[in-house]
């Protein structure tokens, strides 16, 4: 859950967050994650979305 917060901090924080963490998430997972335009918009509506989907696929924990 705490990696989830600072997730979620990183997102707001920076211009581009988003873009910084799907990158992040895919280098280290292996994974490839598309981020939509609305997901720009409103990165802790797209989370509700994408966490659930991430964590099935297992990646992240």
């Amino acid at each position: 859950m705490l990696s989830i917060a600072r997730l979620a901090k990183a997102s707001l924080t920076y211009a581009g967050g988003i873009d910084y963490l799907a990158w992040k998430i895919n280098r280290h997972a292996g994974t490839r994650i598309e981020i939509k335009p609305w997901q720009r918009r409103w990165p802790l509506v797209a989370a509700i979305t994408l966490v659930p989907r991430l964590m099935k696929s297992g990646a992240i924990r």
